[in-house]
């Protein structure tokens, strides 16, 4: 069918970047745990903490989060609650989950293009963190990614979940 090598041809390059950047999140959770052991050990030895650190951890949980959303939703690996669900017959289920993912796609669609004008606003006014002076625009930028890569591959697991409630 049309839809399934649609699908099919979307998630062989879409799953590829997305483990790049699911990659790139866990490096930067690595990170993020040495910043937060560096800064407990120097308040505890040294009595001084490392400038910024609140500032660089929220900083690098987003790019952890919203570049691991992608992958996540390729492997199928969100949380359901399905205590509703598992009870509906398999035709019932299929319906819904297009449904589901087709407006989630939505949603973060909405939310990449509403995250990218957000960034445009602050690059232009030029906000900075409170401590470092670190541009926040560039983080709007990677959340803005991280959101169309979601969006992307919740439109596959769409066409996915759409090709099964068409078989015959």
């Amino acid at each position: 069918m049309e839809i399934e090598r649609l699908a099919l041809r979307l998630s062989s390059w879409l799953n590829p970047f997305c483990r790049v950047l699911c990659s790139i999140g866990s490096v930067t959770l690595f990170a993020m745990m040495c910043l937060t052991v560096a800064d407990i050990l120097m308040r505890r030895l040294l009595n001084k903490s490392i400038l910024g650190t609140v500032e660089l951890t929220e900083l690098m949980m987003v790019v952890m989060v919203f570049f691991t959303l992608g992958f996540t939703e390729m492997k199928d690996a969100h949380i359901k609650v399905d205590v509703f669900t598992k009870k509906l017959k398999r035709p019932a289920r299929t319906l819904l989950d297009t449904v589901t993912q087709f407006l989630a796609c939505l949603l973060f669609a909405f939310m990449t293009v509403s995250v990218f004008r957000h960034a445009i606003s602050i690059q232009r006014v030029g906000e900075v963190t409170q401590d470092l002076w670190i541009p926040k625009y560039p983080f709007l930028y990677l959340t803005s990614l991280g959101c169309a890569v979601l969006s992307i591959a919740l439109f596959v697991r769409f066409l996915e979940s759409l090709s099964e409630r068409i078989k015959p």
